[in-house]
């Protein structure tokens, strides 16, 4: 996965994640402010423009709202009660109580890409922790790259390269996932894991002058690494789940054919369709 495709689904990560994390100020005139609160108190609430979350703070009067809607899902409501402004608050959604999501996660990935290729994966998730922030997480993923397709091995020779000659890497991820918010109709979520890869990895193109042919040789390739992932997770319903996952890491074991090549640079990028149970 080159660079600028890295930085691409970054991007996207982040812009999904920053779609569904903002909370809502109704005021009592009918305007609605899109924000991001920092403090509630008894007689104000402080907060930054969503549009602008660098910027300064503002303040607003509790008896000019109507109510907070909050990311999660919780409402604040306000009313005028004997002169005096009242919160009640309400839980819209109840995401870590009223729906019942499954602790287990079971996901199939269709488009896995890695240093080595793309491919497909599998993985397994599941909560630790009874307000479902910390879960232990175990994807495994298989990725090839096929010869036919890298145009540095296109030639006059092009019709006698095989479907066949190609690399192929297993990889497992075993880590954490760490939910800030636990768990909701949507988050995110980020967590250290292992990144251990066995297969091949391309090596040298050679000629046979017996058979006029051109053909390949791979290496046996193992490597050991740390990766963060960072991913967007959504629960369109109890059951089912959709993902978004980035990972970015680096190696410290790099073996090809038992020589160490060093530190090198991981990642990996996995989209994923699930059943939580």
């Amino acid at each position: 996965m080159n660079a600028n495709a890295t930085l691409l689904i970054c991007a996207v990560l982040f812009t999904v994640q920053q779609t569904f994390a903002q909370d809502k100020i109704y005021k009592t005139n009918g305007d609605i402010i899109e924000v991001k609160v920092k403090t509630v108190n008894t007689k104000e609430i402080i907060y930054k423009r969503f549009d602008n979350l660098e910027g300064p703070d503002y303040k607003i009067g509790v008896k000019a709202l109507s109510k907070i809607e909050y990311d999660n899902g919780v409402e604040e409501f306000y009313n005028e009660s004997n002169e005096t402004t009242q919160r009640v608050v309400r839980k819209k959604y109840a995401h870590n109580s009223a729906i019942n999501y499954g602790k287990n996660v079971i996901a199939f990935s269709p488009a896995q890409l890695t240093n080595d290729g793309f491919g497909f994966g599998l993985s397994y998730e599941r909560m630790l922790d009874k307000e479902n922030k910390i879960s232990f997480y175990l994807p495994v993923s298989y990725t090839y790259t096929n010869l036919r397709s890298d145009n540095t091995y296109y030639n006059s020779n092009y019709n006698n390269v095989g479907f066949t000659d190609k690399a192929n890497m297993f990889y497992a991820y075993p880590g954490l996932k760490i939910y800030p918010k636990g768990l909701g109709i949507v988050r995110y979520a980020v967590g250290p894991s292992l990144a251990i890869g066995a297969g091949s990895k391309l090596s040298s193109r050679n000629y046979d002058p017996n058979t006029n042919t051109y053909y390949y040789t791979t290496e046996n390739h193992f490597l050991l690494g740390f990766m963060v992932n960072n991913s967007i997770n959504i629960n369109p319903t109890p059951k089912l789940f959709l993902g978004l996952e980035l990972g970015l890491g680096v190696s410290y074991l790099d073996q090809v054919d038992g020589a160490n090549k060093g530190v090198g640079f991981l990642t990996q990028f996995a989209f994923k369709v699930g059943f939580r149970f």
